[in-house]
């Protein structure tokens, strides 16, 4: 299923909170980044990951809150951020 979402050659930003809420802000770069929730799996101890369009792991949010490390791996992996959020 995961494998499907990365078909658009897009990153991924997944949901693994279980929760309504987004795994992190990435309104700077929704142009290039798809969140998608999917539901909580015992064998992975994260609440938010972030894949590169290869598949890759580019950042993992754990227990709190990561918003620094998600804005540092969105700008090294995706640019900059678009439009008014610069």
């Amino acid at each position: 299923a995961v494998a499907s979402t990365l078909h658009a050659g897009r990153g991924v930003l997944l949901n693994l909170s279980g929760a309504a809420a987004e795994a992190g802000d990435v309104s700077g770069w929704k142009d290039r980044i798809d969140v998608v929730a999917v539901q909580p799996a015992a064998q992975i101890a994260a609440t938010a990951v972030l894949l590169r369009p290869d598949g890759h792991v580019a950042w993992v949010r754990t227990t709190s809150p990561d918003e620094a490390g998600l804005r540092t791996a969105l700008t090294t992996w995706f640019g900059e951020p678009s439009g008014a959020d610069l």
